[in-house]
């Protein structure tokens, strides 16, 4: 039997928390991101929730495990060291309500423009609920800055449901929607994303490239991802997951 098998990165139906970026946000001159690095005691150079962008300089998070080598290693950090990252100094600030499981990694943006919001450190999500979310990285709410879900029920664009597998898969219940970490592309300001959907009975997997300050749509996309290859297998547009990162 041929049978998908995925390593969840992270498992959170109802919030996802800004200190999930707590190893790759550390700022390099005079404090760290404002992602959270305390919890009731705040760390050194975390800001209280809810107040204005760090100054200074603030490392982004562009890609799964921080580059394209997938280290996991921030090699600007200057702030957290053993000596704070310990249970009275270090943990969780705040966090945010989302629609799915997460299985992507966070990424962070700090200092952008956002219409309409001024200028915000950003930190993005996208659940298996195929929806992107941008929010306030400094916890000045838990409403997001943006939204946008390829989700279309009325239409007959759901999720795919572990129930569509035609063998038991147990990686990813009970839907299947964004799996793969997105990347974000700083010099043109798009986070590129693969969703996956069930539309009316046909299974789709798409590469959307999304504004990130609005969340809109850019370059006429989405592009629907298609191959074929000669032979037999088992792996088409349903069984094929999106295996790691979006690249």
């Amino acid at each position: 039997m041929c049978r998908p098998s995925l390593r969840p990165l992270l498992l959170s139906k109802i919030f996802i928390s800004t200190a999930l970026l707590l190893a790759g946000c550390g700022g390099t001159s005079g404090g760290g991101d404002s992602s959270g690095k305390s919890s009731g005691t705040q760390g050194p150079g975390s800001p209280t929730p809810g107040s204005a962008p760090v100054s200074g300089s603030l490392v982004s998070i562009l890609t799964h495990h921080y580059d394209v080598s997938r280290t996991g290693a921030n090699l600007n950090e200057t702030v957290l060291s053993p000596a704070n990252v310990n249970s009275n100094k270090f943990g969780k600030l705040f966090s945010f309500p989302v629609d799915g499981q997460l299985y992507a990694q966070p990424l962070y943006m700090p200092g952008l423009s956002i219409p309409g919001k001024g200028i915000r450190n950003v930190v993005y999500a996208a659940t298996e609920h195929d929806t992107v979310y941008a929010f306030d990285a400094d916890g000045a709410s838990t409403n997001p800055l943006w939204q946008h879900s390829f989700l279309d029920p009325g239409s007959g664009v759901t999720t795919v449901t572990d129930d569509d597998f035609p063998q038991a898969y147990e990686d990813i219940a009970p839907e299947i929607g964004i799996t793969g970490t997105p990347v974000i592309d700083a010099s043109s300001g798009t986070l590129y994303v693969v969703a996956k959907t069930k539309e009316n009975g046909n299974f789709f997997q798409r590469l959307h490239a999304l504004d990130i300050v609005s969340g809109a749509e850019k370059f006429g996309g989405p592009v629907t991802i298609q191959a074929s290859v000669p032979g037999a297998g088992c792996l088409g547009r349903l069984l094929r997951p999106d295996r790691g990162a979006t690249r």
